[in-house]
C-alpha cells in the first residue's frame, strides 16, 4: 500500500477486488450459462487480477487447485501491510477483519461494515456496480487471463501481467477500429 493511501482508499479497493471474482462469474454465466467448475473458477480468479489491476494493485499470480474445486488471486495488499494513521478506526481492526477462511462476498460484507456502519448494504451495492462497470471495460482481458488459467491452473506473476499488459487496453470500440482498420488495409492490398 502506498503511504500516501488512507484506510479507506484501501478497504475501497480490496472490496472492488474481493466482489469481483463473484461479479465475473454472473457476468460470465451471460455467455455460457453452465460452465464447468474449472472455467467458473478460473474466470472468477482473473477477475479479481483484472479489477485488482484497475485499481492499481500489483497481483501476484493466480493458482488453481488440481481439482478446479477453489483457487486464489494473490495481489499486493493482501499480504495486510501496515497501514498509516486513518480517518475510521484502528488499523488492527482493519487487519483484523481479514479473516482466512471467509468467503470473498462475507469478507467484502466485513469491509463495508467498517467503512459503513449504518447503510453498508447500500454501499456495498454501488461497489458491486462499480466492480461490473470495470469488468464490462476489461471482459476481453478477463476471458483470456481464464483461458490461460483454466489450461494452465498455476499463472506466475509475470504471464498474468503480460496478458493484462496486452489485452486491459483493448476496449469494444478500439478492438472495432483496428478490426476495421485491417479490413481496409487487407482489402487495398
Amino acid at each position: 500500500m502506498a503511504p500516501e493511501q488512507t484506510a479507506a482508499d484501501y478497504l475501497e479497493k480490496e472490496i472492488l477486488i474481493l466482489l469481483a471474482g463473484r461479479c465475473g462469474e454472473r457476468r460470465g454465466r451471460r455467455w455460457r450459462p453452465h460452465p464447468d467448475r474449472i472455467s467458473q473458477v478460473a474466470l472468477h480468479e482473473s477477475c479479481h487480477a483484472v479489477v485488482a489491476a484497475a485499481v492499481g494493485q500489483s497481483q501476484r499470480g493466480i493458482a488453481i487447485a488440481r481439482d478446479g474445486t477453489r483457487g486464489v488471486m494473490f495481489h499486493a495488499s493482501a499480504a495486510a501491510p501496515p497501514l498509516p494513521p486513518i480517518d475510521l478506526q484502528d488499523p488492527k481492526t482493519i487487519i483484523e477483519a481479514y479473516k482466512p477462511g471467509m468467503s470473498d462476498f462475507e469478507q467484502a460484507v466485513d469491509f463495508a461494515k467498517l467503512m459503513k456502519q449504518h447503510g453498508w448494504g447500500a454501499y456495498l451495492r454501488g461497489m458491486w456496480k462499480r466492480a461490473d462497470v470495470i469488468l464490462e471495460r476489461h471482459w476481453l482481458a478477463a476471458t483470456i487471463l481464464a483461458s490461460e488459467v483454466r489450461e494452465r491452473r498455476i499463472v506466475g506473476p509475470e504471464r498474468v501481467q503480460q496478458i493484462l499488459d496486452r489485452w486491459m487496453p483493448v476496449t469494444a470500440p478500439s478492438l472495432s477500429a483496428f478490426l476495421n482498420g485491417s479490413q481496409q488495409t487487407g482489402a487495398t492490398t
